[in-house]
């Protein structure tokens, strides 16, 4: 089977030989913490001090500090650190206590005190007194309360303790042989008494494990409380068990004396039932070299052939296998902590901490820039800053950006923690030199065990814009070397691949205006006066690159109507309606006049509005107004414009059978017939405004309010001299504001 992925650490780096490591957890990794201990050679040299490694917080501390050596640590699943101070008669146990950081000393005597267990509050351990009646006895201490115990039997000499926390068993020697106790938190009981050797025992959950000579050799034995129970029965030794439990189950491992050698681990449901073995699997070494918890099995497999050197293995009690390492270097010892594996790879000065962590979840990365959408502009080559954040539940190991759909990838640049949880990063893109060309940018993140993730979120389209707009045409006034006007129609046509380009203008020796979006035709003012006139258009696309500027000029003369100077506010429309031959004057001697402050007749707006949007008129055409006079046969004013303008749905008449005619037209009126003349002329062509724009004038009126709301948010009513909320719509239209409305009517639909 294939096992979950895992990441390697390295905890040591120098040039001391670390110590075998131990390690506990309470629950496994990514639901409760844990801590991995060791002996460490101090940097003076001469004596080793105590190294607590913590799971969750991932720092290492150290804890003593001393020329006294500091050896053989163990650790229990709240994090306190029991280990033995000194040699010999100087050899002491003491204590590190998580909840309150206090080093206790457990023994204060001067025999030697060793071979320790520690689990939960309790602290197992052997006082050596040669002198003793009984050299060697069993000490059981209780961390909480802080007091001792002397487990009394009957044997001459006790060793090997084991606590799981609430029991202690050990091996004690009669007359002849050693034997298996087992204080049960009140009694001292003797489980074995036989004239064979049994080897030291382990307990876990009241369920004592052992190796026992059954003759021939080495067997597995396990007592529950009633009678022992032979867990093997072969013609090998079987030796050193050790033994776990947890919701999972029971379980038992040791190791196998065959050639080559062999791990097994036995396994039931908890406490039901008898064992089967669910592991078989070589190990190398003349020692069991395994860890067993709640959650798995590690151990150390053989290595080409060699009985001494391996590698180390995981395998979880529901049967997937991980192999740890694959490398030359000997592992050995390996301790568990939950389902994270410590060990100690390599020999003699060159033997360091290795820890190994599953890999509980896929890595996460952020793309916090650029956004969505965003434009990447500047000069070719320029850098694009690209950066967000990763995270994972071990350590971020890279982060690779492509901006070509995942073609290509580039190496990020870690700001802040790499190798760590939480890493920011970035990558300068340099910008190719496109205009406004899409690229997919994409993010993968890998962590430490190999896992690579590329979410949705890190994948987005961006846009490179490094080119500037460019000019196609600019024109004033259709490309006229002269303007009547001092207002004149700027045409341009700019090309950029950006679908947003906006355009600044300015006259000469002015300042540049506020930006428009990419206009085609519109008006622009120049500087007052005659006389040749220039000016400046540039344009910026949306990723700020600045195409221009790009010069123009005209020449600014008085126009035909000696009274429309060409900065009158109505200089453009009518110059630009007469020039095109829409609109007429009123001949004076020497010249021509327009009057454009004169109030407007209905009969010439009509007129007028049948001109500027070129609708046919013909002597055959009739209208039901029998107010309009005579008919003249010659003329087709006023009978036959009235009667195209009512063809065209562009008046309706003031009653049934009355137009009006010569009756001073509204600017209400002027505003309904632009408005009806644009909609027949081409439908669509004004836009309807949203119900909830009310317009400057508001509902003023049933017929005339929602046709002024039409006209103003189409634009029509944006060069009107003085329109807004003091407008009077029903005050009578002049012939300069008809000039006005029709100019923009005309420049909408298209001359």
């Amino acid at each position: 089977l294939s096992g979950q992925d895992y990441a390697v650490f390295r905890l040591t780096d120098n040039v001391w030989q670390e110590g075998r490591p131990a390690a506990a957890s309470a629950e496994p990794l990514g639901v409760g913490g844990g801590w991995v201990v060791w002996a460490a050679p101090s940097a003076a040299g001469g004596d080793t001090e105590i190294m607590r490694y913590d799971l969750a917080t991932r720092v290492t501390t150290v804890l003593t500090d001393d020329s006294a050596p500091d050896m053989d640590p163990l650790v229990t699943g709240r994090g306190d650190v029991v280990w033995v101070k000194g040699l010999g008669p100087e050899a002491e146990v003491f204590a590190y206590l998580a909840s309150t950081t206090f080093i206790l000393r457990i023994t204060k005597n001067l025999v030697e005190d060793g071979e320790v267990s520690a689990a939960g509050d309790l602290v197992a351990y052997v006082r050596k007194d040669p002198a003793a009646t009984k050299p060697g006895q069993v000490v059981l201490f209780n961390l909480v309360t802080r007091t001792g115990l002397l487990l009394a039997s009957d044997s001459r000499r006790d060793d090997s303790p084991h606590t799981d926390g609430q029991w202690v068993a050990w091996r004690g020697w009669d007359a002849t042989d050693p034997e298996i106790y087992l204080y049960d938190g009140s009694t001292v009981i003797r489980l074995t008494d036989n004239d064979v050797e049994e080897l030291p025992p382990v307990v876990c959950g009241g369920a004592v494990t052992w190796a026992g000579w059954d003759g021939h050799d080495f067997e597995i034995y396990r007592w529950e409380g009633g009678a022992i129970t032979q867990l093997t029965d072969n013609d090998v030794d079987d030796m050193e068990p050790a033994c776990a439990a947890g919701a999972g189950g029971d379980f038992v491992a040791w190791g196998q004396l065959t050639t080559p050698r062999r791990l097994l681990v036995a396994a039931r449901r908890p406490g039901v039932g008898s064992f089967y073995t669910v592991v078989a699997g070589e190990m190398c070494g003349d020692r069991p070299r395994l860890a067993l918890s709640p959650w798995g099995v590690a151990w150390v497999v053989p290595r080409g052939g060699s009985l001494m050197e391996g590698d180390v293995v995981y395998r979880d009690h529901e049967g997937w296998v991980s192999t740890i390492t694959d490398d030359p270097a000997p592992d050995s010892w390996c301790a568990l902590a939950g389902d994270v594996v410590a060990w100690l790879k390599g020999a003699g000065t060159g033997a360091e901490v290795w820890l190994a962590r599953p890999d509980m979840a896929f890595p996460e990365v952020t793309l916090e820039a650029p956004l969505p959408g965003a434009v990447l502009g500047g000069s070719p080559g320029d850098a694009a800053l690209i950066h967000g954040t990763a995270t994972d539940d071990l350590a971020v190991a890279s982060v690779r950006i492509s901006t070509d759909g995942g073609a290509t990838w580039h190496a990020a640049v870690f700001d802040a923690g790499a190798g760590t949880t939480f890493a920011t990063w970035h990558w300068d893109w340099p910008l190719p030199p496109e205009d406004y060309v899409p690229h997919e940018v994409q993010v993968e993140v890998r962590d430490v065990a190999g896992r690579t993730f590329i979410p949705a979120a890190g994948t987005r389209t961006v846009y490179v814009d490094t080119v500037a707009p460019h000019l196609v045409s600019l024109l004033l006034n259709g490309g006229a070397a002269t303007s009547f006007a001092e207002t004149v129609m700027v045409k341009l046509v700019v090309e950029d691949g950006s679908p947003e380009v906006e355009v600044s203008l300015r006259n000469a020796g002015g300042a540049w205006d506020g930006r428009r979006e990419r206009p085609r035709e519109f008006p622009w003012a120049l500087a007052p006066g005659l006389g040749l006139r220039a000016l400046e258009v540039r344009a910026c696309d949306a990723a700020g690159n600045v195409g221009g500027p790009w010069p123009a000029s005209i020449t600014v003369e008085q126009g035909p109507f000696r009274d429309v100077t060409p900065g009158h506010d109505y200089a453009l429309p009518i110059y630009a309606l007469q020039g095109a031959g829409l609109i007429h004057g009123y001949e004076i001697p020497g010249g021509w006049e327009f009057r454009p402050e004169n109030r407007l007749w209905r009969a010439p707006f009509a007129k007028m509005i049948c001109g500027v949007l070129g609708v046919a008129v013909t002597e055959d055409l009739t209208s039901p107004f029998r107010d309009l006079g005579p008919d003249d046969l010659a003329d087709l004013y006023p009978h036959e414009y009235v009667a195209a303008a009512y063809a065209a749905g562009i008046t309706v008449g003031t009653g049934p059978t009355a137009f009006s005619p010569w009756t001073e037209i509204t600017r209400a009126q002027l505003v309904t017939m632009a408005v009806r003349a644009a909609q027949g002329r081409a439908p669509g062509a004004l836009a309807e405004p949203p119900a909830e724009w009310p317009g400057t004038l508001g509902a003023f009126d049933a017929t005339h309010g929602p046709t002024m709301r039409i006209a103003e948010y189409n634009g029509l009513l944006g060069g009107v001299v003085g329109f807004g909320a003091g407008w009077d719509p029903w005050a009578p239209a002049s012939r300069g504001e008809a000039a006005e409305v029709l100019f923009r009517m005309w420049w909408m639909l298209g001359p």
